[in-house]
């Protein structure tokens, strides 16, 4: 999926991976896929993972988001 997407993009507008941010709530599809696709992510809790129990969910699964936050809403 995450090749598919980039693959995309228009070419004209050279967008590189480093220049992409996966944003997700859930950490075995959202999070690890970007990982796997070598993209920055960040992972959303307010959805799938809350904030009581992310890290608890990140150690037992070893799924390592970049970014953490509570919210997409500035």
């Amino acid at each position: 999926m995450f090749m598919y997407a980039f693959e995309q993009l228009p070419a004209s507008l050279q967008i590189q991976r480093n220049e992409i941010l996966m944003v997700g709530d859930t950490l075995h599809t959202d999070i690890l896929g970007g990982n796997k696709f070598g993209i920055d992510t960040l992972l959303v809790l307010s959805g799938n993972t809350s904030k009581s129990s992310y890290q608890t969910k990140i150690r037992s699964t070893g799924v390592i988001p970049d970014f953490v936050s509570e919210s997409i809403v500035a």
